[in-house]
């Protein structure tokens, strides 16, 4: 019995089972060989620089012929999957996230904190100036402060007063200061004398205890002198700060040139300045002869515009000279408006 098949395009044809193979072998041979041809890559096509097979260019159809399939023609459409590979760019940061940090420790430029030094365990070691509202110069505290504490003996028994007794490198008795009943542990000097003049710095001074018990035995206790190298304060009466130093903590004694210990001086004077400065600075150096009073304030200057920024008409240095009798408190000092 022979098949049949019906197109929409022609009328029904009757086929025998012999010639229906022998065209189902020739269509299928055809459709092979058109997908072989279909594989293999053309100049027009060629293929991708990452490796790929690229997509074959679209065929033109502008003269392809707008009749039906011929009869007994099949339509295959080849689907082929393909990967595409890309080389994601890859990005490696090139800033340091401590940079920062490390960049603030170094030794040789300003640190910015603001109370640190409030923070340190000054009975633990040396005492770090680092706390303040600009740059400062990290550097070892060298100016003592006031009130200076006195530490009184323990006179072993009942007093019924005590005086504590400060003198100077002449002898001369500068301060005292009095009490009933056992003094305090602590005794705190604010740095005048009894005629309410500000010590000199440069200077040693001593501290001599003295106490009376009820039956009118008098017991002396000296103390162990101490020369006063620096020294910072505020002075209450003009409501600035004042800061003063002897003269051979940074200069060799009767000369210009500069200590080991000058450096860090500079340094703690400059930070007092970039902290306490409001309108002024005036600074006094008094030396034994004119010229060398000159020639000291000269290289002062130079050394604290090194480390101070302050407009210039703001800072005001005048070399004063001493008596011969006082040129032992050769000293530099500071007035801070």
């Amino acid at each position: 019995m022979s098949n049949m098949k019906q197109w929409s395009s022609g009328p029904v044809v009757k086929w025998s089972s012999a010639l229906t193979r022998s065209l189902g072998h020739l269509v299928t041979w055809s459709l092979l060989s058109s997908f072989a041809a279909a594989q293999t890559p053309s100049p027009a096509t060629g293929t991708s620089p990452a490796g790929t097979v690229a997509a074959p260019a679209r065929p033109d159809t502008s003269q392809q012929s707008t009749q039906p399939y011929d009869m007994g023609a099949e339509v295959v459409k080849v689907l082929q999957q393909m990967k595409i590979e890309e080389p994601k760019p890859k990005f490696f940061p090139t800033v340091d996230p401590y940079d920062p940090i490390n960049t603030a420790l170094r030794t040789d430029k300003y640190v910015y904190d603001e109370r640190l030094y409030d923070n340190i365990d000054s009975s633990g070691g040396p005492e770090f100036t680092l706390a303040s509202g600009y740059f400062r110069r990290p550097v070892v505290e060298r100016f003592g402060t006031l009130p200076m504490p006195v530490n009184s003996p323990d006179f072993g028994g009942k007093v019924a007063d005590w005086d504590l007794v400060i003198s100077n490198s002449a002898g001369e008795n500068v301060r005292r200061i009095s009490g009933a009943g056992n003094p305090p542990q602590i005794i705190n000097w604010d740095g005048t004398d009894d005629r309410g003049t500000m010590l000199a710095t440069g200077e040693t001074y001593s501290f001599t205890f003295y106490s009376t018990d009820a039956a009118g035995h008098q017991v002396r206790v000296p103390g162990q002198p101490q020369r006063i190298s620096g020294l910072l304060y505020q002075d209450r009466s003009a409501d600035d700060w004042v800061t003063t130093m002897a003269c051979d903590e940074v200069f060799v004694p009767g000369g210009t040139f500069f200590t080991d210990n000058a450096p860090d001086w500079f340094d703690a004077i400059g930070n007092v300045i970039n902290e306490k400065f409001h309108s002024q600075v005036n600074i006094y150096v008094y030396s034994e002869k004119q010229s060398l009073a000159q020639d000291r304030t000269d290289l002062l200057l130079a050394q604290l515009r090194q480390r101070v920024l302050l407009p210039g008409d703001a800072v005001k240095a005048v070399p004063v000279t001493l008596s011969e009798s006082d040129a032992r408190l050769s000293r530099i000092e500071i007035q801070i408006y």
